[in-house]
């Protein structure tokens, strides 16, 4: 009878272990972008676009040459990009990424207005309309902001991709973390 008390309380860490490492919550996986500067491309690792539903993307940015963000000169293009897994002509797993990417948002420090609170507008067919280009500075000490919810078409992965623009910064390295939050079920009535 212990036996399989044990074997039931291993179990069921394991599984509570393996939801811990999702990103269900927007606190389990976040993505450093390390060594972001000046016109560079660069990606974060790959994500499950299988698992739960919705999804919502946060880019929290900070140039660290410089104390606040009225300095700052940042300015990138931000996305997703999908992909699906493959076997490569070894036999071996890889992944074939869409050639096509969704442009989500530009940051831009250097022109656009940080804000703490902004209002957009909800349609008559019960669309939202967010403001874009929108960045808070106000709400999380410490970063620049954008989070924006992202329908993208159905795939097996994603991944987010970041474009540094002409007027970037280009004498150090930004700080860059990309967090995808999902959602893991809706309710649904009868």
């Amino acid at each position: 009878m212990r036996r399989i008390f044990l074997a039931i309380l291993f179990l069921f860490s394991v599984s509570a272990w393996a939801e811990s490492a999702l990103n269900h919550t927007g606190y389990g996986d976040t993505c450093a972008i390390h060594g972001f500067r000046a016109d560079s491309l660069k990606y974060s690792k790959a994500y499950s676009l299988t698992d739960y539903e919705a999804l919502r993307v946060t880019v929290f940015v900070d140039d660290t040459s410089s104390a606040g963000f009225d300095s700052d000169s940042l300015l990138f293009a931000w996305g997703i990009q999908t992909g699906t897994p493959v076997l490569n002509s070894s036999g071996g797993r890889d992944t074939l990424w869409n050639p096509l990417c969704l442009v989500v948002d530009t940051l831009d420090l250097v022109d656009d207005a940080t804000i703490g609170l902004s209002y957009g507008l909800v349609g008559t067919d019960g669309t939202y309309s967010d403001v874009l280009s929108l960045i808070d500075t106000l709400s999380v000490s410490g970063w620049a902001a954008q989070s924006r919810v992202v329908t993208p078409r159905w795939d097996v992965y994603f991944r987010g991709w970041f474009q540094g623009l002409t007027g970037n910064i280009t004498g150090s390295f930004a700080k860059l973390w990309f967090a995808p939050e999902r959602r893991r079920h809706q309710k649904v009535s009868r």
